[in-house]
């Protein structure tokens, strides 16, 4: 804040001035940004900031562009205002491509068979994951005649 004060000097004498000087209002904002999916590329105009959830805490007021990226997801763009002195928190909602993505799901009828996708055994009966691209599964269990 400036500083201000009236002194009135008379020819010969001398004045001393103490002044007190106050910051003012603080010239930045803060952002924190949120996304659905974790981990997914955050950039505000153009400048990357990290995975989400992230923060920048020296925004300049005004309006910006926030945007993210995550892979199997469509980028999504949204507008945001700053305000000086002020925090603002946006969430981000990323739709998957669907031209790129898609889930598998196995079910095996025998409790002990073993999936293996890509040469990895899976831990459980139930598999969720990408298929954008082909995958090798296998199925194998041990039957056994019972009587």
């Amino acid at each position: 804040e400036p500083f201000r004060q009236t002194v009135r000097i008379m020819a010969g004498e001398r004045a001393t001035l103490n002044a007190t000087l106050r910051p003012g209002p603080a010239q930045v904002g803060r952002i924190r940004v949120l996304a659905n999916v974790p981990g997914a590329i955050v950039s505000l105009d153009g400048e990357v900031l990290g995975e989400a959830p992230v923060s920048k805490d020296d925004v300049s007021p005004g309006e910006h562009i926030l945007e993210a990226n995550a892979e199997g997801y469509n980028p999504v763009q949204q507008p945001v205002t700053i305000e000086s002195g002020q925090q603002r928190v946006v969430s981000l909602r990323l739709e998957r491509n669907a031209a790129g993505a898609g889930d598998i799901i196995v079910r095996a009828n025998v409790g002990s068979a073993v999936i293996t996708v890509d040469g990895e055994v899976m831990r459980y009966r139930l598999m969720m994951g990408a298929v954008g691209q082909p995958h090798q599964l296998h199925l194998e269990a041990e039957l056994r005649r019972v009587g």
